[in-house]
């Protein structure tokens, strides 16, 4: 049996031949990598422990008289902690001599950590395994492995009104209706008296820290319309129960959807990311916002119609006769003076595409008789008596989609639009990381024709049959 001192003496030489090199690490599981390669989840709090604190003795005198700034620590998430802590234990399981310090200055960590973190790891099991109830603590919250703290702090005033306002909330959102924070804060007002004394910037506070703690956020509405949804739901939901029925009938081949869908020549945002706390954020964009119309049509068994595109300009004016011309014969290229699809646009697809359409139906199907169903929504040059007698003209059948209801029951509102766009979108900021910093002129018309025809050539067949299967709103069951 060694004595202590011999044991000492061992454990002082395992300790300072402690490298990451060193035999006792060479596993490739006890590389501090494996802690970089985590994601990072630490946030900053400001702190006043004097352990995280710098040794500032030896300042020059004229550094002292600056302003001195409180020193911030880290935050560790709980999966972290465990992660830390497990392997610290594997390394010492492995090699007895190694201490806690060794290690977790190895690892990269200051070494009282660890004692803290077994405390919290404990604690965080029990309240995970309901073993014990804090009651300092908000009812309900249960800690996981992205908090940061084992409690959710001091119990809100508004903690005994949570069901009333909540009510509140979601009475007004069944109603359609938009709320935010002042709604609360009017609410939470008429309920609490102590809550209504408090000054305005505390009332906001309070407010905005209790609708995070019960699960409610700021969400960008999906649909706004003039209708309440459930209304327009129910008429959608009449107008599929009619046609199901008659559809069911037809050759998949024969029943399609046309609609129109903006796209714009530059996809900036109002948001991007940047370091955070920068007071000042600068980004480059086009200044002018041009786009062009898109007229798409698909078939129920997953086809796609020739497209027109419709852009900004003269109907026989230069940009027709000079560029136009020069563009893929993969669809059909037009001016308006607006870049809108009205009566002429419409016209001119109508007499350009749906022939197209029959001429690929009789050579499917031959001499078989079929009536093909065309199905428009309620914009205004779909509902002309002219543009629908001239469809029917050519033996095609018309059907339009009540007003309001195409995000439930227009397949390419429902699964292709957004899907198309955001292929442009992502050819655009390939189109800017290579150009963007040189010049910030809008891509030409030739270009976003390019890029429209390629984003729509790659949708494939499986995409556009989905999309006249919206839940509860399914063309065909």
């Amino acid at each position: 049996m060694s004595s202590p001192s011999s044991a000492s003496t061992a454990s002082t030489a395992s300790a300072s031949t402690f490298t990451p090199t060193s035999s006792t690490t060479t596993d490739s599981t006890d590389s501090p990598m494996e802690i970089d390669d985590l994601p990072s989840m630490t946030s900053r709090y400001s702190s006043d422990d004097p352990d995280d604190s710098d040794d500032d003795s030896d300042e020059s005198p004229s550094s002292k008289s600056l302003p001195v700034l409180k020193r911030r620590r880290q935050s560790y998430p709980l999966k972290l902690k465990k992660h830390i802590v497990a392997k610290v234990d594997a390394m010492r399981a492995k090699d007895p001599r190694l201490t806690i310090t060794k290690v977790m200055e190895h690892l990269g960590y200051k070494n009282y950590y660890y004692s803290r973190w077994k405390k919290d790891i404990t604690v965080a099991e029990q309240i995970l395994s309901k073993r014990i109830v804090d009651v300092t603590t908000v009812p309900g919250f249960i800690p996981n492995e992205t908090h940061r703290q084992l409690h959710s702090g001091k119990v809100s005033i508004l903690e005994p009104y949570a069901k009333q306002l909540q009510d509140k909330v979601f009475t007004l959102r069944d109603r359609g209706l938009q709320v935010g924070l002042d709604t609360v804060i009017r609410e939470a007002s008429r309920l609490s008296l102590t809550f209504k004394n408090k000054t305005a910037p505390a009332k906001r506070c309070v407010a905005s820290r209790f609708i995070k703690r019960i699960g409610l956020s700021y969400r960008t509405p999906t649909h706004v319309a003039q209708k309440h949804h459930k209304e327009t739901e129910l008429l959608a939901s009449a107008f599929m129960e009619m046609v199901r029925g008659r559809v069911k009938m037809m050759h998949p081949e024969a029943v399609a959807n046309m609609d129109q869908t903006p796209i714009p020549f530059s996809y900036t945002s109002n948001k991007t990311l940047s370091k955070k706390g920068s007071r000042s954020i600068h980004l480059l964009a086009p200044g002018e916002k041009d786009r062009c119309t898109f007229n798409a049509a698909i078939t129920m068994a997953g086809g796609k119609l020739k497209p027109l595109i419709v852009f900004k300009g003269q109907a026989n004016g230069r940009i027709v006769k000079k560029e136009l011309t020069t563009f893929s014969d993969g669809a059909f290229w037009y001016c308006q003076k607006n870049a809108w699809c009205d009566d002429r646009i419409m016209k001119e697809w109508v007499l350009k595409v749906l022939p197209l359409w029959i001429a690929d139906l009789k050579a499917q199907f031959g001499n078989e008789h079929i009536v093909p169903l065309l199905i428009l929504d309620a914009y205004k040059c779909h509902m002309q008596a002219s543009i629908v007698t001239l469809i029917q003209d050519l033996g095609i059948e018309v059907l339009h989609i009540p007003g309001g209801c195409t995000y439930l029951c227009q397949p390419l509102d429902v699964g292709v639009n957004r899907t198309l766009k955001k292929s442009v979108k992502s050819e655009w900021d390939d189109w800017m990381e290579r150009t963007g910093s040189v010049t910030l002129e809008k891509p030409s018309r030739k270009l976003i024709g390019e890029w429209v025809l390629k984003a729509w050539n790659d949708l494939d067949a499986q995409t556009v049959r989905n999309s006249w299967k919206k839940k509860g709103f399914e063309w065909v069951l």
